[in-house]
């Protein structure tokens, strides 16, 4: 069934080229859910902030692609009327570097936050999560450099190729990028490390009582989910 699916995968944009984008929103959303699953689903801590560390990668991904070669100020300021051109070069160095930045600094952000919010539990928890979210658009609309309550125009694809090479190269790094999520989260399962989660979810203070640092795990388990 994988193969099947790989398979599909890498011949989805071919036979359907005229939803090249909406096949890699797909992608995206199906990360999401993978990851989501990790803390809602094996460890029982609904979360509806996770929308900040989506948000938050984003903003790091293209400020990083974007501030590697330009001023980013004098890019936001404009609002995208004042268009730097990156070369190829550049583009695809920047977005390498910006991905990067954007899987590590949404984790360690999960794991601060996770020393005050993870306290919480049930209902409280989730409610606490969907203020982060509200937050985070709230403070984020006030930041000036990345463009505050007007957004953040992201740099032009490069002069290569033809437009379908556009979409094509953003499907094939969502399809990528969910094909390594996917077995790293398969991989995880595969260790004690779910068993705890799964402690968590049935009983935590049975865990704790068990010896189990519940603390610790629950911040690990959602950065790995950020």
């Amino acid at each position: 069934m994988y193969a099947s699916l790989l398979v599909f995968g890498l011949v989805a944009p071919f036979i359907f080229p005229a939803f090249k984008v909406q096949l890699s929103i797909l992608c995206v959303l199906i990360i999401l859910a993978i990851t989501w699953n990790i803390q809602g689903g094996e460890m029982g801590y609904n979360s509806f902030g996770n929308i900040l560390f989506y948000g938050l990668g984003m903003y790091l991904c293209a400020s990083v692609q974007v501030g590697m070669f330009f001023p980013l100020a004098e890019w936001t300021e404009s609002g995208g009327e004042k268009t730097f051109v990156h070369t190829p070069v550049q583009f695809f160095q920047g977005i390498a570097v910006g991905l990067a930045v954007a899987a590590v600094i949404p984790a360690i952000v999960a794991g601060l936050i996770g020393y005050s919010i993870l306290g919480l539990r049930g209902h409280y928890f989730a409610i606490g999560t969907l203020g982060l979210g509200v937050a985070a658009g709230e403070i984020s609309g006030g930041i000036e450099i990345i463009g505050a309550g007007q957004g953040f125009t992201t740099p032009p694809f490069p002069n290569v190729g033809s437009l379908e090479a556009r979409g094509e190269f953003f499907y094939y790094c969502s399809f990528v990028a969910l094909v390594l999520t996917f077995i790293a989260v398969k991989s995880i399962y595969s260790t004690r490390f779910k068993l705890v989660l799964n402690a968590i979810r049935d009983n935590e203070d049975k865990a704790e009582a068990m010896g189990i640092q519940t603390m610790k795990y629950k911040i690990i388990g959602w950065m790995i989910s950020a």
